[in-house]
């Protein structure tokens, strides 16, 4: 499998994806339309703000009202009389509906006070028979025959219950009814509206000088006002109670809003969700369309362009850049599309889809990156694998005589979770390769060389011999055997094979280093077993002290790393005292000054010996710092508290604390006893107290005895 091909696979995940949610905008699923109408409910608060001061009053025929009037519904003289009171209106919307006829004078009083002052819209309402067809129920024939301006007063509720659209028309028989606020139209204009079509697809509800968007599916969005319109009480009205001329030359809707005579609906208000009463609810939408401003709803088509376009946009910054200039680049392509929605939705009155365009954006851009950290993840765990893997098993104490082989059978269960390829034989001979790939190319590959064979007859089906580098121990080479049936990316095959002869190489490597470093300690040893050779007084000292600073060090809690830094540097800490003379070294008696200051030498002369060889950094602060003490009495350098190390102190007490037990040509050993209280003595004064408490606890288990020169 080819890069080409990744590339291929890349572009058509990207254009299926992008497809996917082009498709999803273009349909306008209900789940994403729910999200979508919130977002809408937001931009349309910010456009609440720039509501001018509208001419609309509403009459309510509210709790007081029913006090003083009694139960409802009132007779219809009532009525009458307070239409009566609104002759100087502009436009009467009565909200109330009169379907029966009622007492004949009373019905014929108000169907004359209606056909007088000429500037009244009635109500009429649609209800379904059993089959669901419509039933255009409209005012009684007295009524009906007084007014020639009828509106219909039902409201649908949007895909999420709220009511936030106005039905501009409504079918009845073979014409159409216009709603309660679009049959106020002609009345405020002295024009019939009328639909028009729109480039945009939309149609356009035109009345004198408004012009507002009504959708392909007949709806016409409701701007709701941030305030109420002014209320009056159908009582203060009907009894002379408002100020004359309140309602000259005003848009008045006249309709219940006491609880249990009236419909209430769930609205967005801009500060939130709201119940009203029907009679705002219409007199919101009028308000609408005399104000104008609405956004139209784009097309689906853009919708699912723009969809499409911002998936592509997000899987590209995704697949084509690093991770925190992809998200930047997402981010600002993100804001970018969101600020101009939102610019086009109050200036340019354009309503583009933005919750599916985020998420298009958003989650190609997760889906790809996903994709692309998979990919890299797995790349990445086989071409480190190698190294880091072999070099834990080496320190975490695995057999030293083991082959490559075994090394490499304890790291490839993971490189077989990964990718499903088949360790089928660690390390093969010539012979072995030869049968195995059917070739004989197998016996004479070169280090590092690969076969790749595949056979759909056999299992499994891919097959890779892999020539290993040479152990520079033995001299042998080795050939990996691998197999694989799914279909794997050639570059993570070629990083597999890759990784296999790093692995061998880096392998033979570590076997050097660790021939080598035995070689190292063990010459060191001779050193130590020389100086014993020189000075049989301080015989098996240096491993007495190296035991004693392991135990300390452990019981301190340092790390395993740390503990054998400080048994290595405790074991070669008198290294430089192959320098000092034997005359000075076995000398009966004090030494003089001159012959003292030979001896206080022999830190730095260790450490100049062993500068040049490849020790752990304590190990040799140890050689050179274990004569110095907290206090500053100490030497070479005089060192004081922070400034020496703490393997330094742990050797530093150990050396003192054995060589008191140690026969010296000048003095006679001290006894355990007399030892521990003289250590007592310095802790925190010349030695570090902690260690000094923890070297007396050794002594104390009795784990550690003197061992007789």
């Amino acid at each position: 499998m080819s890069l080409r091909f990744s590339k291929i696979r890349f572009a058509v995940f990207t254009l299926v994806l992008a497809l996917i949610f082009g498709i999803i905008g273009f349909c306008r699923p209900i789940p994403v339309e729910k999200v979508e109408r919130q977002v809408f409910d937001s931009k349309m608060s910010s456009l609440s703000e720039l509501c001018p001061v509208s001419d609309i009053v509403i009459v309510a025929a509210g709790e007081k009202s029913l006090e003083e009037l009694g139960r409802w519904p009132w007779n219809r003289g009532v009525h009458a009389r307070l239409l009566g009171r609104l002759g100087d209106a502009r436009v009467v919307m009565v909200d109330i509906l009169f379907p029966e006829e009622s007492d004949p004078a009373e019905d014929s009083v108000l169907a004359e006070v209606v056909r007088m002052v000429g500037n009244t819209v009635l109500a009429m309402h649609f209800v379904s028979d059993p089959s669901g067809k419509d039933i255009a129920v409209f005012p009684c024939a007295t009524l009906l025959s007084a007014s020639g301006n009828i509106g219909f007063t039902n409201v649908s509720p949007d895909i999420d219950g709220l009511f936030r659209y106005h039905t501009p028309f409504r079918k009845s028989g073979s014409s159409y009814v216009p709603s309660l606020a679009v049959a106020a139209l002609p009345l405020v204009f002295g024009e019939r509206p009328k639909l028009e079509s729109s480039p945009g697809g939309n149609l356009i509800l035109r009345s004198g000088s408004a012009a507002v968007p009504v959708d392909n599916s007949g709806r016409l969005w409701v701007r709701f006002r941030g305030e109420p319109f002014p209320e009056y009480e159908f009582i203060d009205v009907l009894e002379g109670r408002v100020p004359t001329g309140t309602f000259r030359d005003k848009i008045v809707f006249v309709g219940a809003t006491a609880a249990g005579i009236e419909d209430f609906l769930m609205v967005p208000l801009p500060d939130g969700i709201e119940s009203i009463p029907g009679v705002r609810f219409h007199a919101e939408a009028l308000n609408t369309m005399l104000q104008g401003g609405i956004p139209a709803r784009a097309d689906p088509l853009l919708d699912g362009m723009t969809a499409f376009l911002l998936s592509l946009a997000g899987s590209m910054a995704a697949w084509f850049f690093r991770p925190r200039r992809g998200m930047l680049l997402a981010a600002g392509a993100l804001l970018a599309m969101s600020v101009s929605a939102h610019l086009a939705f109050v200036y340019y009155g354009w309503w583009i889809s933005s919750v599916n365009s985020v998420l298009s954006l958003v989650l190609s851009f997760s889906a790809v990156m996903y994709v692309r950290f998979r990919i890299l993840h797995r790349d990445w765990e086989i071409k480190t694998l190698s190294i880091g893997s072999i070099y834990r098993l080496m320190v975490t104490g695995m057999d030293s005589g083991a082959d490559f082989g075994n090394y490499l059978e304890k790291i490839w269960p993971s490189v077989e979770r990964d990718l499903g390829m088949k360790l089928l034989a660690p390390a093969m001979t010539s012979a072995e390769a030869r049968e195995a790939m059917g070739s004989e190319r197998g016996c004479e590959m070169k280090p590092g060389e690969v076969l790749i064979a595949r056979n759909e007859g056999q299992k499994p089906r891919n097959r890779m011999l892999v020539r290993t580098m040479r152990d520079s121990g033995t001299g042998d080479h080795y050939c990996t055997f691998v197999g694989w049936d799914s279909n794997i990316p050639e570059e993570q095959v070629k990083s597999v094979a890759v990784w296999l002869t790093s692995s061998s190489w880096f392998y033979s490597v570590l076997r050097e280093s660790e021939r080598n470093n035995q070689l190292l300690l063990e010459t060191i040893r001779a050193m130590i077993a020389a100086l014993d050779a020189k000075d049989p007084a301080t015989a098996g000292h240096s491993e007495r002290v190296a035991k004693l600073s392991s135990m300390v060090a452990e019981k301190l809690g340092l790390g395993r790393d740390m503990v054998d830094a400080v048994s290595l540097g405790s074991v070669i800490h008198d290294v430089g005292k192959i320098g000092i003379p034997d005359s000075i070294l076995g000398k009966e008696g004090p030494l003089t000054e001159e012959e003292y200051s030979v001896v206080r030498e022999h830190p730095v002369t260790g450490g100049r010996i062993l500068d040049s060889v490849s020790l752990p950094e304590a190990a040799l602060k140890a050689v050179k710092n274990h004569h110095e003490r907290l206090d500053g009495s100490g030497y070479p350098q005089g060192l004081t508290g922070g400034e020496i190390d703490m393997a330094s102190r742990i050797v530093a007490a150990a050396d003192v604390f054995d060589a008191l037990l140690s026969d010296r040509p000048y003095r006679k050993s001290w006894s355990v006893e007399e030892a521990c209280t003289h250590m007592e003595t310095l802790a925190g004064k010349e030695f570090d107290e902690k260690v000094v408490e923890i070297l007396l606890e050794v002594v104390a288990e009795g784990v550690l005895e003197k061992t007789e020169e």
